[in-house]
């Protein structure tokens, strides 16, 4: 993930989305239970793992920038 600033000092979330896809559902698992700590279903069919690890990426990456523009607004008020 990385942050570039615009010229109005806005910053954009630079971040390619995850190909769930490419990956097997051990993979998904794994890779959602490290990054995200959320233990999904392995017992769950693939279109169904994927759909929930897109859901998490995106609540993530929301989360992400509401952080960073909490943070920039507080930097804004010192």
């Amino acid at each position: 993930l990385s942050v570039t600033t615009t010229d109005g000092g806005e910053a954009l979330l630079a971040s390619e989305p995850t190909d769930f896809q490419a990956m097997t559902k051990a993979q998904i698992v794994e890779f959602c239970s490290t990054v995200y700590g959320v233990e999904l279903d392995s017992s769950q069919t693939k279109a169904e793992l994927v759909e929930q690890a897109m859901a998490l990426e995106t609540q993530a990456s929301d989360t992400a920038a509401a952080e960073l523009a909490a943070l920039e607004l507080g930097d804004a008020l010192l």
